[in-house]
């Protein structure tokens, strides 16, 4: 080309050049390409599963070779880069083998200590009676809250259907309800009591002092 009177290193500094913007453009979809790779080997999620990702939770629908589509609880199908999808902490939640509850039960002031005993025995009957429920839940009595007496339980659901999960956990909750209701177990609400110190000036209700419990 150079015998031909082509400017050979003009031809070379735009080809250079060229093949830069061409790369610079393509970045993106190289790096979405290698990533869909790297999701079909490492397979941290599979069609069908649900997934949480950067705070938000989605039913994989499609894994393609630039994008992801998922479906979102509320039916809006979103598209993701997967070099996004591959750069980010994913929470399978279709992988997990049980859901872990936490509830925090209130009673009044005036529960005797034998009647706490029994609200915590109660509590680990119904836990206790059921097949999809973990064997070693944690029931406690462990905090004088403002209003109430406060005992916490932790337990975890053997299901990994979100509705088998809630149909349990309505049923737990259902038979806390009735179970205490019948023992005469109460509980609180939150309260406060004004007790007023001193008399009230004449035509100044707001002068008079108080002190809250």
């Amino acid at each position: 080309l150079g015998n031909l009177g082509v400017d050979v290193s003009a031809l070379l500094a735009g080809l250079g050049i060229g093949g830069l913007a061409v790369a610079l453009a393509a970045q993106d979809t190289v790096a979405n390409v290698f990533a869909s790779v790297a999701i079909l080997v490492d397979r941290p999620f599979v069609v069908g599963d649900a997934i949480r990702f950067d705070g938000s939770v989605g039913s994989v629908k499609e894994i393609g070779l630039r994008s992801t589509r998922l479906q979102t609880p509320d039916g809006t199908v979103i598209t993701l880069p997967n070099s996004k999808l591959a750069g980010t902490k994913i929470d399978n939640l279709s992988l997990r083998t049980a859901r872990r509850v936490q509830l925090r039960l209130g009673l009044v002031y005036d529960t005797a200590p034998a009647e706490i005993e029994r609200a915590e025995a109660v509590i680990a009957e119904i836990l206790g009676a059921r097949e999809d429920v973990r064997a070693d839940p944690s029931i406690c009595f462990d905090t004088f809250g403002e209003s109430a007496l406060e005992i916490g339980v932790t337990y975890w659901i053997e299901h990994t259907s979100y509705a088998d999960y809630c149909r349990t956990l309505d049923e737990i909750n259902r038979a806390v309800l009735g179970r205490f209701g019948e023992e005469n177990l109460v509980f609180a609400f939150p309260t406060r009591t004004i007790e007023w110190v001193g008399g009230v000036p004449p035509n100044r209700p707001e002068v008079g002092g108080f002190r809250g419990a």
